[in-house]
């Protein structure tokens, strides 16, 4: 057990230097991520084929087994490309602009 509080001791001291750090008056570097527009495709292909893999390598026989890789295997992915945001949006700026030249 004293391996468990030296781990919790370990942890509190990084939470409070990470938590020092955030709090300071530094502004974070601002990092924009640029995606492909093949990302949630090719995200959702690499799931399936994990998947299929997966019960492959299990040997899944059953009806049941096969109704729950085509749950498992397909939701995830569907949910990646309804909930993907594709196009960047109206800025406040874009919307101020329309409402001035009105």
């Amino acid at each position: 057990m004293r391996w468990v509080r030296s781990v919790i001791c370990f942890l509190e001291s990084w939470q409070q230097r990470v938590l020092a750090d955030v709090s300071s008056d530094q502004s974070l570097p601002k990092v924009q991520v640029m995606t492909r527009p093949t990302t949630p495709l090719l995200i959702s292909i690499g799931w399936i084929g994990l998947v299929l893999a997966t019960f492959v390598v299990v040997e899944a026989s059953s009806l049941r087994s096969w109704l729950y890789l085509v749950i498992v295997a397909l939701l995830p992915p569907l949910l990646v490309n309804r909930l993907w945001n594709r196009d960047p949006g109206e800025t406040r700026a874009g919307l101020s602009h329309i409402t001035d030249s009105k």
